[in-house]
């Protein structure tokens, strides 16, 4: 009879248990969801908070751990980018920050880092930073003001087309038209310029050329990146007149051809602030809403 008692009460304390441990793990995600909703307001301090919440809530779940861990990165780096005079490490940080706001949507942040990089530089680089930024929020007069403080033995392919997708959406398709026509692309170039290849003939009606650039934008991503990618290209506004092409559902099944990077594999890499700098941050901002 006594060792009934045991069994049974050794039944009753698992069960306890095995609720206590739902509970938690329900409110660690009621945590989460609200560190991502402050997060997409900028409120790095509020969703940081949230998310030590829910990792101290359901201490199994490392992911609530290494979002957390990222996140306090982040807001280090914010500050090291306000004090930092080395022009090297403000590039890496710079860099590392921006690669985190596309992550997450948050344009209005990488406008901020972009404006102040591109009045430090006035390079090519960072005018071409500054004008995918541009184009994520829908400013194509500022784009086109931007590219216009290039000199033009500076210009670089990826200006020209940021130039000719904001000509387009502004109903000038012949300028666009034209820019494209003169545009040479170069023979290894980055996932993100097949990308914008893609949507500038797409805007200016070229509907059979734009897919031939995204399947070669598709084929130079790596493959842990390729289907977010995808999902994002389905969804982009500038390649809105594709989706009902079948040739657009043909080239949404075409494969990487490049091999994964060493670190591009992880559950969390989409998150890390470095990832720029791996192959897994190929075409960071490349199949976002906009450029």
């Amino acid at each position: 009879m006594c060792t009934r008692r045991v069994v049974w009460s050794l039944g009753i304390a698992l069960c306890v248990a095995g609720f206590a441990w739902a509970d938690s793990a329900e409110q660690a995600a009621v945590y989460k969801t609200e560190a991502e909703a402050l997060l997409a307001k900028a409120d790095f301090d509020g969703a940081l908070e949230a998310y030590a919440k829910a990792a101290k809530t359901d201490t199994g779940n490392t992911e609530y751990r290494a979002t957390y861990a990222v996140l306090r990165r982040v807001i280090k780096m914010r500050e090291a980018a306000t004090k930092e005079t080395n022009p090297e490490r403000l590039a890496t940080v710079t860099s590392a920050l921006r690669a985190f706001y596309y992550e997450h949507g948050l344009y209005n942040e990488a406008l901020l880092l972009d404006q102040k990089a591109f009045e430090r530089e006035k390079s090519a680089e960072s005018a071409a930073n500054l004008a995918h930024t541009q184009l994520q929020l829908g400013q194509n007069a500022e784009v086109e003001a931007t590219v216009g403080q290039i000199a033009t033995d500076q210009m670089t392919p990826d200006l020209l087309l940021l130039k000719a997708i904001a000509a387009a959406r502004q109903g000038r398709t012949d300028e666009a038209k034209a820019v494209l026509a003169d545009l040479k692309v170069p023979e290894k170039a980055s996932p993100l310029l097949y990308y914008n290849l893609a949507c500038a003939h797409a805007q200016a009606g070229d509907a059979e050329t734009a897919l031939k650039w995204l399947v070669q934008a598709f084929e130079n991503i790596p493959p842990s990146r390729l289907e977010t990618v995808k999902a994002r290209a389905s969804e982009d506004k500038d390649l809105a007149s594709l989706t009902a092409n079948p040739g657009f559902a043909v080239a949404l099944k075409t494969e990487s051809k490049i091999p994964e990077s060493s670190c591009s594999g992880g559950t969390s890499c989409g998150s890390c602030p470095s990832r720029n700098k791996c192959g897994g941050g190929t075409a960071t901002a490349s199949g976002g809403d906009k450029k």
